[in-house]
């Protein structure tokens, strides 16, 4: 029973990365004077989606630490780190410049997101009973926005 609950946490785990590590590519998109710099959509994508890859990687290390005799508390407190991360990951994209033609729609994204990493810390391991993944929407709209690498495919 336990294993499956492990196997659960990945799967959440990997929705996690797979959903929210779009948020940005984590350089300064200010220059010297303080001015946003426009990326264009192509270049806003290109780093998104290259982000993913490395929050990726991170949300999968917190799910490392947990193992099959890890506890209710081990593997909220795993979650609540996880979500953590992608909380970070929307400050980054906030910050990326987003190009005004898709703002809205990244906008609408990062407020689904949001609604995840609060949903993860209100229900903590009682998430992994739920048949659907908190970052359904926010993968909805990452595949809209062309944001492939970002969205979990297996939703």
């Amino acid at each position: 029973m336990r294993n499956t609950t492990i196997r659960t946490f990945a799967a959440v785990a990997c929705s996690v990365a797979l959903a929210t590590s779009f948020a940005g590519c984590g350089s300064d998109s200010k220059d010297d004077k303080g001015d946003s710099k426009s990326l264009s959509v192509a270049e806003f994508k290109e780093q998104a989606n290259k982000l993913c890859k490395e929050a990726d990687e991170d949300v999968k290390e917190i799910g490392t630490t947990l193992s099959a005799t890890s506890g209710k508390d081990e593997v909220t407190d795993a979650l609540k780190k996880a979500a953590d991360r992608v909380d970070d990951e929307v400050d980054d994209i906030k910050d990326l410049g987003i190009p005004s033609s898709i703002e809205d729609d990244v906008e609408d994204m990062l407020d689904a997101v949001n609604d995840a990493t609060d949903t993860i810390r209100e229900k903590g391991a009682a998430l992994l009973n739920e048949q659907q993944s908190p970052f359904a929407a926010a993968n909805e709209k990452a595949k809209a926005l062309g944001l492939d690498d970002c969205a979990d495919s297996t939703q």
